[in-house]
């Protein structure tokens, strides 16, 4: 009877020491982001410098993203959407990570209600880069 109260303690110390460390971490992770308020940018190619007016531009996009003043008389409109997919390749001793996606980017400029200057921009995006694991 001794023996097996002799074992039992034993085990029950054994299991007490053991660690008990959270599992690895992937080396390999992929993530899906997106940033911005979509937008239908069929009317992009209607957007006429000096005449087409911001009433007509939300009309078309709706309110902007982001807007902010770029001098006394000017205001800059931001319209952009992205989705990306992000891999981080952690398997060596650089961090690897890609991106692709895609974007619509729509910018105004404005002085009195009417649109100056716009660029627009939309399609699929990568791009690459490493650095070095921490």
């Amino acid at each position: 009877m001794k023996r097996y109260v002799s074992l039992f303690c034993v085990a029950l110390i054994a299991g007490c020491g053991s660690p008990h460390l959270p599992p690895a971490p992937p080396k390999i992770v992929t993530t899906t982001t997106r940033r911005g308020r979509d937008f239908d940018t069929s009317r992009a190619k209607d957007i006429q410098n000096n005449q087409t007016t911001t009433t007509e531009i939300i009309k078309w996009f709706g309110e902007p993203f982001a807007k902010k003043i770029v001098s006394t008389n000017q205001i800059g409109w931001l319209y952009e959407w992205n989705q990306s997919t992000l891999t981080t390749d952690r398997s060596t001793k650089t961090v690897n990570i890609r991106e692709t996606g895609y974007r619509k980017k729509l910018e105004l400029l404005i002085i009195d209600d009417v649109i100056r200057n716009h660029i627009f921009d939309e399609g699929p995006f990568e791009g690459e880069r490493t650095t070095e694991a921490r």
